[in-house]
């Protein structure tokens, strides 16, 4: 019987240690990490096309740098 929502995925050796290690450390499920991972992974992606499609915006602006963000920002 297939579970709803179920992925099989096959993890290299050092990754799976790696794991292994997280999940003795800090008490967590194999499904808790690679979920976490994942969710973590994706919401970086879409920052980043995010940040993308603002990029010419900011520019326009005269923002390239982090502290030019925030010099916009408090002013």
């Amino acid at each position: 019987m297939k579970r709803k929502g179920l992925t099989s995925v096959q993890l290299r050796p050092k990754i799976a240690k790696m794991v292994s290690i997280l999940m003795t450390r800090e008490g967590m499920t194999k499904t808790e990490i690679i979920n976490e991972a994942l969710r973590r992974f994706l919401l970086e992606k879409e920052f980043q096309g995010i940040r993308e499609k603002a990029m010419p915006f900011a520019q326009a602006k005269g923002i390239y740098t982090d502290e030019d963000v925030e010099r916009f920002l408090n002013s």
